[in-house]
C-alpha cells in the first residue's frame, strides 16, 4: 500500500532490508545445519529447499502482490516517467545533495542544533535525536559484536554481526561525497533517487535492533560488560564529549553575553565594505537583522541558558552520571531495567518538548491567508508567479526555524503555497515527476521547478540589477504561460510591470509587491500564430547540433544548458516580435473543471483554439463530440483546430486514458527508460 504514498525513496530501502535480511535467513539456516550433517552445501539446500526459502517466497509474494494492487499509482507514474524531470536523473554530485557531514554526529546529542550558515549545508534534520541511553546500548552491541563471552546464545552474535555490517553499509552510504553511494547510484532505479542521508533508514532500522541487543548483553553480562575495556573507553569519550561541549558552552555564552555589540559591528562593517555592493540593496537594517540573527542562531546553539541546549546536555551529564553509578556497584537486572527505561523515556519527552511548543498553537497563524492572497481574490483569473524567492527570504526572513519565515512564504506564494489557498499558479517545487518541458520554460524565467541541465536564474553569476534587467526581458515567455500576477519583494521596472498591491509582512514588516503582467494570454483564445504548433524544443544529440557535439571542452549538462537557454531566448525573441492577433473572442466558457473545459465558439474561418494546460496522457479533445487531434503548443500546451461557425468544444481528461496511453507506447517507454538507466 506504500504505492499509493508517491513518494518510494523509503520503500525501496525497506525493500532492499527486507529482501537482504530474507537471504541472510536462507544463508543462516544452511550453515546451521551444516554443522550437525556431513552432507554437502548444495545437497542440504536441495533437501530442504522449502523450509530454507519460506521466508524469500513470502517476501517475494508480499512485494507481488502489493506491486499488483499499487498497479493503479504505478501505471500513471510509468506513464508519465519518460516525460518527467525524474527520466533526466541525476548526476552523482547533484544526487549526493544533502550527504551527512561530520558535524551531525554532534546533532544525534543536541537536536537543536543551528548551522544557520550556507557554507554548511547540514542534514542533521534527517540524522535525527537519537537519545543517550539508546546510543550507549546500541555502541555494547556494536563495539562486543566479536565477544563470544558475552552472548548468551552463538545466534544472537550471528545477527549482532550481521545488523552492524548492515548499519555501516547504511552510514557509508549517506556519508556526503560517500564512494559508496557513487556504487549504487549506478544501478537502475536507484540512478533516479537522490539525497544520500535518506539511506539512513537502513542504518536506523540497524540502530534500533542492535539497541535491543545491547539492553540484552548488558543485563544478562552486567558484570562481564562494566569490565570490559572498550566499554570503559566509551565512558571516557562520554566524559570528554561532556567535558569539550562545556567549554564550548562557556565560551559562546560569554560571547553572547558579554561581546555580542562588539562582534556585530565587526560583522556589519565587514558586510558594508565587502558584500552589499553585491546585493539587492534593501534597506541595510534588514541586512543588519539578518547577520544579528545568523550570529545569534549560532552562538546560542550552545548557551548554556537556552533551554534548547541546556536540556540535551543535562541528559547527557545525567546518563553518565547514572551508568558510572551502576558500574560501581551491583546492580540487579530489573532495577537496571526500570531505571534505563525511566531515563529514556523522561530524556526524549522533555528534550523533544520545545518541539512540540514549535508547533503548538500556530495552526491558525500558518492557515491564515495572508494580505496578497485576500487581494488576489479580488482580481480577475490569472497565474500568479512569485520571482527571486529566496533572495527576498534570506534577507528578510527569521531564522530557518520560525514562524516569521513560514509567514514571509506565503506572503510571496512559495511555490506550492498557491495550492493550499487556491490560487492557480504556474511554479511547482520538489516534484519530481513534474513535466520536464514545463520544466524547461519555468527555469527560464527564474521559477523553482528546474532541471539538471539549467541554472536558475536567481543563481548565475550577476550582480542582482542584471538578474532583474533579464527577468524583465524574459517577459514575452511570461505573457504565453498566462502569468497575470507576480509576487516579490524585489522592486523590478513599473511600466512593464505595474505595482498594483503592497503590504508588510513579519515583525520586521518586511515588503511584500504584487505586479501585474496585463498582457498575459488567456487560459483558452484563438490565435493566428500556427507556429506554435512547430515549435519543439528537445535535448537530444542532434538538438545540440554540430558545434555543441564536436566540442571537448565543454561537458554533455553544460551543452544541454546552452542549447535550452539558446532555443528558449529564440522563443521569447519570436513571441515579442508576433503580430499574431490573441483573442478570445467567439468563445463563451461553458464548463470548466480540473478535468473538464467546455466551451462553445462561433469563429469567422478556421481558427487554432490554444488551451493553456500542459498536454499530458489522459487529455482528449472533442468537436461537437467528435474526438480531435490535439496540437502540441510551444511543446507544453495543448491546441485545436477549429472549424468556421459554431461548435462545443471540449477538452477532457480521463484516468484510464493514461491505462491505455501506457499500453500503446510500452515498447517506446522501456526503451528510453532503458537508454537513461
Amino acid at each position: 500500500m506504500v504505492w499509493f504514498s508517491s513518494f518510494w525513496h523509503f520503500l525501496f530501502e525497506f525493500l532492499f532490508i527486507a529482501g537482504i535480511f530474507s537471504l541472510f535467513l536462507v544463508f543462516y539456516e544452511v550453515f546451521e545445519d551444516k554443522k550437525n550433517s556431513e552432507d554437502k552445501y548444495l545437497n542440504l539446500f536441495r533437501a530442504h529447499f522449502r523450509r530454507y526459502m519460506r521466508v524469500p517466497i513470502a517476501y517475494f509474494l508480499m512485494v507481488s502482490f502489493g506491486t499488483l494492487v499499487g498497479l493503479i499509482q504505478l501505471i500513471p507514474t510509468l506513464a508519465y516517467l519518460p516525460l518527467s524531470i525524474r527520466i533526466e536523473q541525476f548526476s552523482h554530485w547533484e544526487a549526493v545533495q544533502g550527504g551527512l557531514h561530520f558535524y551531525d554526529v554532534v546533532g544525534i546529542l543536541l537536536p537543536y542544533l543551528n548551522y544557520p550558515f550556507s557554507v554548511f549545508p547540514t542534514a542533521s534534520h534527517l540524522s535525527g535525536y537519537l537519545g543517550i541511553i539508546p546510543i550507549f546500548l546500541f555502541l555494547i552491541a556494536f563495539s562486543l559484536k566479536r565477544k563470544k563471552s558475552l552472548l548468551k546464545q552463538h545466534k544472537n552474535k550471528i545477527f549482532i554481526l550481521f545488523f552492524s555490517y548492515l548499519f555501516l553499509f547504511g552510514l557509508f552510504l549517506s556519508i556526503n561525497s560517500s564512494p559508496v553511494f557513487w556504487l549504487i547510484h549506478h544501478l537502475p532505479i536507484i540512478n533516479l533517487l537522490q539525497a544520500a542521508s535518506r539511506w539512513m533508514l537502513v542504518s536506523f532500522f540497524s540502530f534500533a535492533v542492535l539497541v535491543g541487543f545491547g539492553l540484552d548483553i548488558l543485563l544478562d553480562k552486567f558484570d562481564d560488560v562494566k569490565k570490559s575495556f572498550r566499554i570503559k573507553a566509551l565512558m571516557k569519550i562520554f566524559k570528554y564529549s561532556i567535558f569539550l561541549l562545556s567549554l564550548v558552552s562557556v565560551f559562546m555564552t560569554t560571547l553572547f553575553y558579554f561581546f555580542k555589540d562588539k562582534v556585530l559591528l565587526v560583522l556589519n562593517i565587514y558586510f558594508d565594505n565587502l558584500i552589499y555592493p553585491n546585493t539587492s540593496k534593501l534597506a541595510k537594517e534588514f541586512y543588519y537583522d539578518y547577520i544579528s540573527r545568523l550570529f545569534t542562531d549560532l552562538v546560542r546553539t550552545f548557551d548554556i541558558l537556552n533551554p534548547r541546549f541546556l536540556l540535551p546536555f543535562l541528559f547527557l551529564v545525567i546518563s553518565y552520571v547514572f551508568l558510572r553509578y551502576s558500574f560501581s556497584r551491583k546492580n540487579k537486572p530489573k532495577e537496571l531495567l526500570s531505571m534505563l527505561v525511566f531515563i529514556t523515556v523522561l530524556n526524549f519527552v522533555i528534550v523533544l518538548f520545545p518541539l512540540v511548543l514549535d508547533f503548538s498553537g500556530k495552526e491558525s497563524v500558518l492557515n491564515k491567508e495572508p494580505e496578497t492572497v485576500k487581494f488576489l481574490k479580488t482580481q480577475e483569473e490569472g497565474r500568479a508567479f512569485s520571482f527571486f524567492r529566496y533572495t527576498s527570504l534570506n534577507a528578510l526572513a527569521q531564522n530557518k526555524n520560525t514562524l516569521e519565515k513560514s509567514i514571509l512564504k506565503s506572503a510571496l506564494l512559495f511555490p506550492n503555497k498557491n495550492v493550499f489557498f487556491r490560487i492557480e499558479g504556474v511554479d511547482f517545487e520538489g516534484d519530481p515527476m513534474a513535466n520536464k518541458s514545463m520544466s524547461r520554460f519555468i527555469t527560464y524565467i527564474g521559477g523553482a521547478a528546474s532541471l539538471p541541465q539549467m541554472q536558475k536564474l536567481e543563481n548565475i553569476d550577476a550582480n542582482f540589477e542584471t538578474k532583474i534587467k533579464i527577468f524583465e526581458s524574459r517577459k514575452p515567455v511570461m505573457d504565453f504561460l498566462n502569468i497575470k500576477y507576480l509576487l516579490s519583494s524585489s522592486s523590478i521596472d513599473e511600466d512593464i510591470f505595474p505595482k498594483i498591491f503592497e503590504t508588510e509582512v513579519t515583525s520586521k514588516k518586511a515588503p511584500v509587491f504584487v505586479y501585474k503582467n496585463k498582457d498575459a494570454r488567456s487560459l483558452y483564445y484563438f490565435t493566428n500564430e500556427e507556429w506554435l504548433k512547430e515549435f519543439k524544443i528537445g535535448i537530444t544529440t542532434e538538438d545540440l547540433g554540430e558545434d555543441f557535439r564536436k566540442d571537448v571542452v565543454l561537458s554533455e549538462r553544460q551543452k544541454e544548458s546552452i542549447y535550452l537557454d539558446t532555443k528558449l531566448e529564440e522563443f521569447n525573441k519570436k513571441l515579442r516580435e508576433s503580430d499574431g492577433i490573441i483573442t478570445k473572442e467567439g468563445i463563451k466558457l461553458i464548463q470548466r473543471k480540473n478535468n473538464l473545459l467546455v466551451l462553445e465558439t462561433d469563429a469567422k474561418g478556421s481558427k487554432l483554439l490554444v488551451f493553456s494546460q500542459n498536454n499530458l496522457p489522459g487529455w482528449k479533445a472533442y468537436i461537437d463530440n467528435e474526438e480531435v487531434d490535439i496540437h502540441d503548443i510551444a511543446t507544453i500546451y495543448m491546441g485545436v483546430s477549429v472549424p468556421e461557425g459554431k461548435h462545443n468544444v471540449s477538452f477532457k481528461y480521463s484516468y484510464w486514458e493514461i491505462w491505455k496511453y501506457f499500453f500503446e507506447n510500452i515498447f517506446e517507454f522501456s526503451v528510453v527508460v532503458s537508454n537513461k538507466i
